[in-house]
C-alpha cells in the first residue's frame, strides 16, 4: 500500500513508473508503433498489449499481511510509502507517526527509526520514500531529504539550493525523481498567480532543476505544466479533479506527464529527452 504525499499539487505516480518499466521491456507489437524524431524515440500505443490472460492481477489472498494485530508498531495511521529491500525486508513510512518501520520478509517488526523534529534522524513531515541503489533510502520532506543506510541508520540530510533570486515561485522545492549517481530533479510549488486577465481557468507551471547529491543546483532544466487553477475568493484555487502533473523515477530515468494528455516523457540523468510514450485516447467530459 503506497499513499500519496500531502496535497502540494506535485503528485507521485507509481502507475507511471510501472507503465514505463513495462513499456521498456516489451517488444514492439501490432498494438504499438515506434519511430525516431530528431533522436527522440516516440512510441505510439493504439491499444493495450496485455490481454485478459496476460495482464497482471492481484492474488485472491495476500501473500503477506502486516497488522492489524500486534502492538503499536503494527498499527498505521497514514502510510506515505512502502518498499521492499533487496533482502526481502519491508520498510513502511508512516506519515502521521513520522517514523519508518522495518519488518522482515515474514512481516515481523525489526525496528522503528525516526521521530518528529528537524535534526538528523528526525522528520518534519514525510512525503515519499525512494529506494536507491544498494538499498539506501531517500525520505523526502518538504524542505530537505533524509538519506538512510540499509540498516536504518541516518546518514545525512540534504538541503537544496541556493537558488537564483526570482527563479522559484516559493523558496523551497520537492524532489521529482532521483538518478543512480545521487543527483535528482527538483521542482517548486506553483501558486496559480500567473492568471491571464479575465480567465476562468488557466495552467500554472513548475520550474525543474537538476541538483547534485549534495543538493547544489547544477542547472535549471525545464518549466512544465503542473496544476490547473481557477479564481478563488482570496486566492487562486486548484480545480477540483483538474489535471495535475505526475512524475516517477525508475531504472535511471525520470518520467513526466500531465493529466490533460496521454503522454509520458522519459529523461535521463543529463535531462536529455529519450522517449515520448503516447496512447490513443478520446477525452470524455466529466
Amino acid at each position: 500500500m503506497i499513499g500519496s504525499r500531502p496535497r502540494t499539487h506535485l503528485l507521485g505516480a507509481l502507475p507511471v513508473a510501472l507503465l514505463c518499466i513495462a513499456t521498456r521491456a516489451m517488444p514492439q507489437s501490432a498494438s504499438s508503433t515506434a519511430r525516431d524524431s530528431a533522436g527522440v524515440r516516440i512510441v505510439e500505443n493504439v491499444r493495450p498489449t496485455w490481454t485478459a490472460r496476460t495482464a497482471w492481477k492481484l492474488s485472491a489472498t495476500p501473500n503477506l499481511a502486516i497488522g492489524p494485530g500486534g502492538g503499536p508498531e503494527y498499527q498505521f495511521s497514514r502510510i506515505a510509502s512502502a518498499t521492499r529491500m533487496g533482502d526481502g525486508r519491508i520498510v513502511v513510512a508512516d506519515r502521521a507517526a513520522l517514523q519508518l518501520r522495518i519488518f522482515d520478509a515474514n512481516g515481523k517488526h525489526l525496528r522503528t527509526v525516526g521521530q518528529k523534529g528537524q535534526t538528523l534522524g528526525e522528520f518534519t513531515d514525510i512525503g515519499i520514500m525512494m529506494r536507491l541503489p544498494g538499498d539506501t533510502l531517500a525520505v523526502e520532506s518538504l524542505r530537505y531529504s533524509s538519506i538512510i543506510a540499509p540498516d536504518g541508520q541516518f546518514v545525512r540530510q540534504v538541503r537544496y539550493g541556493p537558488f537564483a533570486p526570482g527563479l522559484l515561485t516559493v523558496p523551497f522545492v520537492a524532489v521529482m525523481g532521483r538518478f543512480p549517481d545521487g543527483s535528482a530533479v527538483v521542482g517548486d510549488f506553483p501558486q496559480g498567480r500567473r492568471a491571464p486577465r479575465g480567465a476562468s481557468r488557466w495552467l500554472d507551471s513548475t520550474t525543474l532543476l537538476l541538483v547534485d547529491r549534495n543538493g547544489t543546483v547544477i542547472r535549471d532544466v525545464d518549466r512544465v505544466p503542473a496544476v490547473a487553477y481557477g479564481p478563488g475568493i482570496n486566492a487562486p484555487t486548484p480545480l477540483r479533479l483538474g489535471p495535475e502533473m505526475v512524475q516517477a523515477s525508475a531504472a535511471g530515468h525520470v518520467y513526466i506527464g500531465f493529466g490533460d494528455q496521454y503522454t509520458i516523457r522519459e529523461y535521463d540523468a543529463s535531462w536529455t529527452l529519450q522517449r515520448i510514450i503516447r496512447r490513443a485516447w478520446t477525452p470524455k467530459p466529466f
